[in-house]
């Protein structure tokens, strides 16, 4: 006999209990071959209004949560392992873990995956040892056989002195009366945050007393889930071996996991239209989705539909801002290479150096070929070379951070490498990514070249020289293009092997491309019949040193034309009128640099 649950809102937490709202979870009544006793938990002794943080978990289960089977063998493997099955690693002279850290940007999904591990662990155990005998108590976990302890950070935090570290210890000493037992610490950098940032005395004390306690349940049969969207704030003694030394890492979902989230929550829409939704949301998480599912019912509702339709996604599109894009990413329309005119030697290149390791990163390890980090676009201005990034990461269905270089620079010591850390951090967690990093010659300046902020520079191309390398992180996954328009102010080690080792010019399009580029600016517009393709390539002619982005401004000016004479398709005569007023804006000089490092880098 199947129990559907009807979880109750007014207990579940975290950014994603809206997902429960639409997908109901179906209970199989065990029937194990031999009934265990009944488990006798062992309450703490009372001392005053003590709290009990013994809880009963989210009716969540890893088969509810799309997007996350890259996370099961760490699931299975190690923690499953570590409390249900510890001879696993101990009859080959290891110890099993005690702390999971859960990391990934804010709304990813960590709290709702803590509680789905815990049930199944406790689902685990009862297949192992069979169910314990229904009680009538209303306890919270009185009738878990696998005891939830659960605690926000804020929580454990009192202004009384010594009280914080009291309960920390009573969360400890219940887990272990209690045990097994998953411990799980939401906002753990809260708690333990680094010695070298504290400005009270009291937070050291903190992270002590859990340093402490974390060495105390070693040998028993307790895990501890710690979450946090902030790993690098932690204190660094909590991640050494024995304590939180598996870091399990949820990423931003890339379009074919979206697809699985949303087909886990709109089983009514064919998988044609949910591939459709996945291909309009990137960056979203799993809470933003949850969010967009909510104004999509609401557009639903005001027009009285009886079911969801994929219009009402896209009104709901246009409401719901992505937590990454609010933290510094990108959104990307659908766009691919073959929109953008010319540039086809270019394309070529940034399909093999990036587009193909996104796509087909096996071939790559099958051959022994290490991927490039990432390469350089160099030109004139207005070439395309942003344009270029965002179709890249569109065709490779990867996510996209843009930022342009000053926007890291900060008077203040040390926030400029702290910016360009971070900014890694955001790449590593949103994998696969292109890192689009536009003016780069502001942050990578040759170092040693001179002026007063000469020390800063420096700082600043090491920390990034770092980043680049991978030290003490895995940066597999982040694929950079950098543009600049001088080349020559780069440090050069910058460009060495392993870094941002290949240089790709992105010339002036020559006249034939200038026509591709006009025809394709001109898609979307209303044209007159004469407005062809043998029309842009005899007025492109006289166009020679004129940018992509040049040509963008002849279009833009075309249709002012057409507006000024009230008319309602753009001619060629206000394609004439147009060139007659936009300037080419790369000088012959600017042109002969150009030619001279092209010759220099290739």
């Amino acid at each position: 006999m199947q129990n559907i649950i009807a979880p109750d809102l007014n207990t579940v937490k975290g950014v994603n209990r809206q997902s429960f709202r639409s997908i109901p979870l179906v209970q199989q009544v065990a029937q194990p071959k031999q009934q265990a006793p009944q488990k006798q938990q062992k309450q703490p002794e009372q001392q005053g209004d003590q709290v009990s943080f013994i809880k009963d978990a989210q009716p969540v289960k890893l088969s509810n949560l799309g997007g996350i089977t890259y996370l099961t063998p760490q699931i299975t493997n190690l923690i499953e392992n570590a409390i249900l099955r510890p001879d696993c690693f101990r009859r080959y002279g290891a110890e099993p873990p005690t702390g999971v850290l859960l990391t990934g940007p804010t709304g990813v999904g960590k709290t709702v995956l803590a509680h789905a591990i815990y049930n199944h662990i406790n689902d685990e155990f009862v297949n192992l040892n069979g169910s314990i005998t229904s009680t009538s108590s209303t306890q919270p976990g009185q009738n878990q056989c696998v005891t939830f302890l659960q605690t926000n950070a804020t929580d454990l935090i009192s202004s009384k002195t010594g009280e914080s570290e009291q309960l920390i210890k009573t969360l400890f000493e219940q887990a272990i009366q209690n045990q097994p037992s998953v411990i799980f610490i939401d906002q753990l950098d809260i708690l333990a945050i680094k010695s070298e940032n504290a400005t009270r005395e009291f937070e050291k004390r903190l992270v002590a007393q859990l340093n402490n306690q974390l060495d105390t349940v070693q040998g028993h049969r307790v895990i501890v889930l710690g979450a946090t969207s902030k790993l690098t704030q932690l204190d660094t003694s909590l991640r050494r071996p024995g304590r939180f030394d598996v870091e399990i890492e949820i990423l931003v979902p890339n379009r074919v996991q979206r697809c699985e989230i949303l087909s886990k929550i709109l089983t009514s829409l064919p998988q044609s239209e949910i591939s459709e939704i996945a291909a309009l949301t990137p960056g979203y998480v799993p809470a933003d989705i949850y969010q967009l599912l909510r104004e999509a019912s609401i557009d639903a509702n005001i027009k009285q539909q009886p079911q969801l339709t994929i219009d009402n996604f896209k009104v709901a599109v246009k409401k719901v801002q992505p937590t990454a894009k609010r933290e510094g990413f990108a959104t990307i329309p659908e766009f691919s290479l073959n929109q953008i005119g010319g540039l086809e030697e270019v394309k070529r290149m940034l399909q093999m150096h990036i587009l193909k390791p996104i796509k087909n990163p096996v071939q790559y390890q099958k051959l022994g070929l290490k991927t490039h980090t990432g390469v350089i676009l160099y030109g004139a201005p207005g070439n395309g070379k942003s344009l270029l990034g965002r179709a890249i990461a569109s065709q490779a269905e990867a996510n996209f951070i843009s930022v342009k270089g000053p926007e890291l620079l900060n008077q203040y010591v040390g926030e400029s490498e702290r910016a360009v850390r971070v900014l890694f951090e955001r790449a590593r967690a949103a994998r696969p990514v292109v890192l689009f990093l536009d003016e780069c010659e502001c942050l990578c300046r040759q170092r040693g070249s001179g002026g007063g902020n000469s020390e800063v520079t420096d700082r600043i191309v090491n920390q990034f020289l770092t980043e680049l390398d991978g030290v003490g992180s895995d940066r597999d996954g982040v694929f950079i293009i950098a543009a600049t328009n001088r080349i020559d102010l780069l440090d050069k080690a910058i460009m060495r092997p392993g870094r941002l080792e290949k240089a790709i010019y992105v010339p002036l399009p020559d006249q034939q491309q200038m026509a591709d580029i006009l025809l394709k600016q001109t898609m979307n517009c209303a044209m007159d019949q004469n407005v062809t393709l043998e029309f842009f390539q005899e007025i492109c002619s006289k166009l020679i040193g004129y940018s992509g982005a040049d040509l963008q401004a002849i279009t833009r000016e075309a249709g002012l034309c057409c507006v000024e004479r009230d008319g309602d398709q753009i001619s060629q005569a206000d394609f004439q009128t147009a060139i007659t007023r936009v300037r080419r804006s790369v000088s012959e000089k600017d042109l002969e640099y150009y030619k001279t490092a092209q010759m220099k880098w290739e």
